[in-house]
C-alpha cells in the first residue's frame, strides 16, 4: 500500500544542509493538490524570525510522523513574502498557519476551528486536515472538494447540511498506532502472551493485524477493541487462530506423499506446533518439514516416536 503524504502547518522541515525549518504555508491548484510549500527558516540569531522560502512540493523526499525531509539545500529557496499574499479573494489555493474553517452558507459567519493542513491520500485525492472544538479539541479529515470560497482568513466549507461530526478523526500513523496497542492491552481476556503473538502496523490510519491467536473468537475481540479507537480508520484483520492451524497442518501431512498413511495428534498455541504420534523414522523428519511451511505456523516441535522395524502405527 502507497503512503500518504502529509503536511502539517508548524511541521518541521529539515533541509539537505541540515537547516530546520518550519511549514508557514502551502500553495495548492484548485482541486487542494499542493505545488508549493512555503518553509520559514531561522534568523542569523535565534531570536529572530528568519526568511520564508517558497519550494517546489517535490523538493519533499521523506514523509515522518514530526517532520518532513527535504531533498535540496536552504539556500535553493525562492524568499517571498505572506504566502497568500498573491492571490485575490474567493479563489481556493493556499492555507497558513492563520487560516480558519467556517461552515458555508458565508452569511451565517460561523467559525468551525482552524486548518491544521492536508494528506494526499495513494489515490490522489486531498483531503484537508481541520481542528474543531473549544475544551475538547478534535482533529478530522475533510474532503477537499468541500472547500466553497476563501478569503485571508478564512475558508468556506460547503458540507451540505452535514455535521462536521461525520468526518474521521485524524492522527499522525505513528500516535494511532500507540492508541491502537493501548485499545488492545485494555480489551478482556488478552494477556501479555497473547499479544506478544500479535504484529500490528499502522498506514494511512488503518490498523493490519497479523500474526496468531488462540481462537477465532480473541481474533474478533482485538478487531473490536480497534474498531472502537476514534482515530483508526479501518482495521484489517490477518491472524490466523490456533484451530485453523492445527487443520492446516493435519491436511498438509495427509496430502503429502512423505507422510501419507501416517497418524498425527497436532496441537499448536499460538502458532507453536507440537506434532506427536508413532510413525515411520523417515516420516518423523519429513513431517516437520512440511508442517514449518504451513501458513501461520511459528514454530514446529517434534514429540514423535519413531516405529520400530516391523512395527505398525496405531490403528482406529
Amino acid at each position: 500500500m502507497a503512503a500518504r503524504k502529509t503536511f502539517l502547518l508548524r511541521q518541521a522541515m529539515i533541509f539537505a544542509d541540515g537547516v530546520v525549518g518550519r511549514l508557514v504555508g502551502l500553495e495548492m491548484e484548485p482541486d487542494w493538490t499542493p505545488t508549493h510549500l512555503l518553509v520559514r527558516v531561522p534568523g542569523r540569531w535565534p531570536w529572530q524570525g528568519g526568511p520564508t522560502l517558497r519550494l517546489p512540493v517535490q523538493a519533499a523526499t521523506e514523509f515522518r510522523d514530526e517532520e518532513i525531509v527535504l531533498g535540496i539545500p536552504s539556500s535553493k529557496g525562492e524568499m517571498v513574502p505572506h504566502p497568500g499574499a498573491p492571490y485575490a479573494e474567493g479563489q481556493v489555493n493556499w492555507l497558513d498557519t492563520g487560516s480558519r474553517l467556517h461552515i458555508a452558507p458565508r452569511a451565517v459567519e460561523r467559525q468551525g476551528g482552524w486548518f491544521l493542513g492536508l494528506v494526499v491520500e495513494p489515490d490522489g485525492s486531498v483531503r484537508l486536515i481541520g481542528e474543531v472544538g473549544t475544551l475538547a479539541k478534535r482533529r478530522i479529515l475533510v474532503p477537499g472538494e468541500s472547500a466553497a470560497y476563501q478569503n485571508h482568513e478564512f475558508v468556506w466549507l460547503d458540507l451540505k447540511g452535514q455535521s462536521l461530526d461525520i468526518f474521521p478523526s485524524y492522527e499522525p500513523d505513528g500516535y494511532v498506532e500507540r492508541e491502537a496497542w493501548t485499545a488492545l492491552r485494555g480489551a478482556s481476556g488478552l494477556g501479555e502472551t497473547e499479544l506478544r503473538a500479535v504484529h500490528l502496523e499502522v498506514e494511512n490510519g488503518k490498523v493490519v493485524l497479523s500474526g496468531n491467536a488462540a481462537s477465532s473468537r480473541i481474533a474478533e475481540a482485538m478487531e473490536g477493541a480497534l474498531s472502537g479507537v476514534s482515530c483508526v480508520l479501518g482495521v484489517e484483520s490477518r491472524l490466523v487462530a490456533d484451530p485453523d492451524v492445527e487443520i492446516s497442518v493435519a491436511s498438509a501431512l495427509a496430502q503429502n506423499p512423505s507422510t501419507q498413511g501416517e497418524r498425527f495428534i497436532v496441537h499448536s498455541r499460538l502458532g507453536r506446533v507440537s506434532l506427536e504420534g508413532q510413525v515411520r523414522p523417515e516420516a518423523a523428519q519429513a513431517a516437520v518439514e512440511v508442517a514449518q511451511e504451513v501458513a501461520g505456523v511459528v514454530s514446529v516441535e517434534s514429540r514423535l516416536q519413531p516405529l520400530g522395524p516391523g512395527e505398525a502405527g496405531p490403528t482406529a
